[in-house]
């Protein structure tokens, strides 16, 4: 069943009605690993905390882990009436993956499309969106949504090639008056209608078949899941600064990671600015700080207009025009331009001339390179205003023409500034764990053939691993939870120290490929890997497609992938006996990205054992014996979905 925005407070009300039944825990909270979902979390917990629903928030790295949270919720004797699923369970058949069960299942997933069997439940299954689907869009109700919508293209037109049988009239006389020759006529009139008949219902079933084909066709994004919940929040009247930083925060994320356009983006934002508006009305004019200039270092005082007070922890504003450097005011100006997507792809500042440009630029501005090794914030007033005014008029001379975004700005416990950008990027950095402490010893997997004596090694090796493993995605989960609202010092600075490392890790691998021609490109798709050898870094998918979309982003401004130059890029990253495939496309938001179902045909053609257990279904795990396999079949698959 699809909900559209109107009805949020009913669904809200529905699972608090639930929860009134009994005393124990009966709402079940299962998180996909991205900044989105974890803000979404805090926004449903928040809400169900003040109305005193309990809750169990569960962390799902994939399918596996939902299958795994299943077993209780289909036990007869479990408490759970409600599960929601954020940011997974989408596109999959969800009834058939909970089996039994008194719980209702609440989905609010970007990932699109959605599952048909999801869209038609009888209740079972409710999802939320902005919009209901545009029924010329959807297909209706019907036995064949059950399945997998990426099971195998054995034949696209099967219905349309069935034979017919042709209308062969029998060659006998019609002459006969008879009532022999009556009997034959209305035989041969029977056969005819039966004919038509059966070729109707196979043009209706052909039809059918193409419209859910369509549908399928291609996976895309939708609103950002923090967006919806946002709405739940305001249907039932609770949103406040807090609400409004972690939808702004998971927008903020959304973008980054091309799920969402920059008109979306900008619509979105100015649709939270115009609520952090209200929600400083209702408060009273106290309480609506603007951004103080010259705040001294951090940025920390946002002050109200004629008194100039440090505004209190947790404070939200909104920046019309913040600077597009990498967590500027948090390591040196220099290193957050060089490293920024943005400054990075456009001036290609790795190359001799890049590099000669950007220190051209930052003289231009009024920079010295003593100002560079600073942050933006240990920089004057005097200083900053100069600074912006210059790069606005001297920008666009260096492709740089729209060197500032919106986004907002959030006062920590610590009194530190930390935009959306920088917790974005930080967020991200903690979910995969890039700056870990070390667990105990007694926690690490052993070594690869350490229990080769035993004769069930391999199994415990496994089993070690995937429950270090398992930790090692908790840790960085809860620590990434804590930072979306980023009031511990020392965590917020653990982070930081993360996201620079991840960035220079994307930076300096890119610059790599690309000097080395590490990049192939074929008719279809371009593709390239990373060895374990290079780095370890890039083990896990966020930080693959961080990659991917890094290398996209150089290529496009330099003209080389434009226009009909345009390919989707393919990323295979070796892990310990696999490769970690990801696939992504230039392609925002609602444009469609074909690869996630070639990616599973490609697989299929060649029968490899594959993992494709990640909510992106744009990432998939292949050993490395049918690596170079599934590149060729994933060759082979393009030329027919394109």
């Amino acid at each position: 069943m699809l909900i559209g925005r109107e009805r949020f407070e009913e669904v809200y009300n529905t699972i608090k009605q639930s929860a009134c039944a009994g005393g124990a825990c009966t709402v079940l909270i299962l998180v996909a690993p991205d900044c989105d979902a974890v803000c979404g979390c805090h926004i449903l917990t928040r809400l169900l905390r003040d109305d005193n629903v309990p809750f169990k928030v569960t962390p799902v790295a994939g399918y596996g882990d939902v299958a795994a949270a299943t077993v209780d919720v289909a036990d007869a004797f479990s408490e759970i009436r409600s599960v929601v699923m954020l940011n997974c369970g989408g596109t999959v058949n969800l009834e058939a993956l909970f089996g039994g069960g008194a719980a209702t299942i609440f989905v609010v997933d970007s990932h699109r499309p959605f599952h048909l069997r999801n869209v038609h439940s009888g209740g079972r299954v409710v999802v939320l969106d902005a919009e209901p689907l545009d029924a010329g869009d959807c297909p209706s109700d019907g036995e064949d949504l059950d399945g997998d919508f990426m099971d195998s293209d054995d034949d696209l037109s099967e219905s349309d090639e069935e034979s017919d049988g042709g209308d062969d009239d029998d060659d006998e006389a019609d002459g006969d008056n008879s009532d022999d020759g009556s009997r034959k006529r209305s035989a041969r009139d029977a056969r005819r209608a039966e004919k038509r008949a059966k070729r109707e219902s196979q043009d209706a079933a052909g039809a059918r078949k193409r419209r859910v084909r369509a549908y399928y066709d291609g996976t895309y994004d939708g609103p950002p899941s923090s967006a919806l919940l946002f709405a739940l929040g305001e249907g039932v009247a609770r949103s406040e600064h807090a609400e409004l930083w972690l939808a702004a925060l998971g927008l903020t994320f959304a973008r980054g990671q091309f799920r969402i356009a920059d008109d979306a983006y900008d619509d979105f934002s100015a649709y939270f600015a115009a609520q952090l508006r209200h929600v400083d009305a209702r408060r009273g004019p106290l309480a609506r700080p603007s951004r103080a200039e010259g705040a001294g270092p951090g940025d920390a005082e946002l002050a109200v207009p004629g008194r100039g007070y440090q505004a209190p922890p947790g404070t939200v504003t909104f920046e019309a025009e913040e600077l597009r450097f990498m967590l500027h005011r948090h390591w040196p100006l220099f290193d957050a331009m060089y490293y920024s997507n943005y400054v990075a792809a456009r001036l290609s500042v790795w190359k001799a001339d890049g590099k000669r440009k950007l220190q051209e630029l930052l003289a231009k501005i009024g920079l010295s390179l003593e100002h560079c090794k600073q942050r933006f914030a240990f920089l004057s007033e005097a200083q900053r205003a100069s600074m912006k005014e210059r790069l606005r008029d001297q920008g666009p001379a260096y492709d740089l023409d729209d060197p500032f975004t919106t986004s907002f700005h959030r006062v920590s416990a610590s009194g530190d500034v930390v935009s959306a950008q920088d917790a974005a990027a930080i967020v991200e950095a903690l979910l995969e764990g890039h700056a870990l402490d070390v667990l105990p010893d007694e926690n690490a997997p052993p070594p690869p053939g350490a229990l080769a004596a035993n004769g069930d090694a391999s199994a415990r090796e496994a089993r070690q691993r995937r429950a270090y493993d398992r930790k090692c995605f908790l840790k960085g989960f809860w620590q990434a939870y804590d930072a979306c609202l980023p009031d511990d010092g020392a965590l917020l600075a653990q982070g930081i120290r993360a996201a620079t490392l991840l960035q220079r890790s994307v930076v300096q691998q890119a610059v790599s490929m690309v000097e080395k021609k590490e990049i192939t490109t074929l008719r279809h798709f371009r593709y390239a890997y990373i060895t374990s050898a290079t780095s370890d870094v890039f083990a896990k998918p966020l930080a693959v497609r961080k990659l991917a979309l890094f290398l996209l982003g150089v290529h496009q401004h330099n003209g080389k992938w434009a226009a009909d130059k345009d390919k989707p890029l393919v990323v295979l990253a070796e892990r310990r006996d696999t490769f970690l495939v990801v696939g992504v496309s230039s392609s925002r938001g609602a444009s469609k990205n074909r690869l996630a179902h070639a990616f599973k045909l490609a697989a299929e053609h060649i029968k490899a054992d594959v993992a494709h257990d990640w909510f992106d279904s744009a990432v998939i795990e292949v050993l490395h014996d049918d690596v170079q396999r599934f590149v060729e079949s994933l060759h082979y698959i393009m030329q027919h979905v394109n």
